[in-house]
């Protein structure tokens, strides 16, 4: 049921802002496309198990609307978001033991942010501005990626003087992410510096994406939301 409202939600955003220039009181003053990177993590009980953080790649285009006296930034991201779990082993004196190697739960977005921009310095070169609002992201892939190899070691009995290990395997086939909760929203703010005069300015940006919604699969014990921060550079057209 939440998955079939956040989609109709999508949907109506998407016909909104495709009708927005059109609408009454509402004109375009600007497009920009950005890019940069993200440093996301895992939140809830879920950030107990994978509890690092991970780095990924962020690109994004935007309209910049003013509806009467509200400039209003309308984007659309692609994302990666998710995070780390370290590397775990297991031992036991007369079995040997197990290392799973560290994995990297990477999740990719197509996201829908819908933000007030407040820019202030007036005539200057040099504009700070701040953004806050609320996104809509859907999930469309996912990958868990190892940092290495899962291992066995005998016991000691059995190698004396040094420890032997035999590979398992070099590739994991099951992906969990593939279950993950096809919607997401976040709460938005960033802050931002706006530089140029003329029709063509560049943008610097810092924003904190804090998830709303659990993202695990339905039923699952441990609880996680998404927690990212962003930081691009973009060039804003007027």
């Amino acid at each position: 049921m939440r998955g079939r409202l956040l989609s109709r939600l999508c949907c109506l955003l998407i016909l909104s802002l495709g009708s927005a220039p059109a609408a009454a009181g509402v004109t375009l003053e600007s497009v920009s496309l950005r890019a940069g990177g993200s440093y996301s993590a895992f939140e809830g009980s879920f950030h107990d198990a994978v509890d690092g953080y991970v780095v990924g790649f962020t690109a994004a285009g935007g309209v910049g609307l003013r509806l009467g006296p509200v400039p209003i930034q309308a984007e659309l991201w692609v994302i990666r978001k998710g995070g780390r779990m370290g590397s775990l082993t297991f031992s036991d004196p007369t079995f040997g033991g197990f290392t799973f190697p560290a994995q990297r739960w990477l999740v990719s977005y197509v996201e829908a942010p819908l933000l007030a921009k407040f820019e202030f310095g007036g005539g200057r070169s040099a504009r700070p501005y701040v953004i806050l609002g609320p996104g809509l992201a859907y999930r469309f892939g996912g990958s868990l990626e190892q940092e290495g190899d899962l291992s066995y070691a005998y016991p000691q009995q059995q190698a004396p003087g040094r420890l032997q290990r035999a590979r398992i395997f070099e590739d994991l086939s099951l992906n969990p992410l593939s279950d993950f909760r096809r919607f997401d929203m976040d709460a938005i703010a960033g802050v931002g510096l706006t530089l140029g005069q003329g029709r063509n300015r560049v943008l610097f940006e810092a924003r904190w994406l804090e998830g709303l919604l659990d993202v695990l699969p339905e039923g699952a014990e441990l609880k996680g939301r998404n927690r990212a921060i962003v930081v691009t550079l973009g060039l804003e057209r007027h």
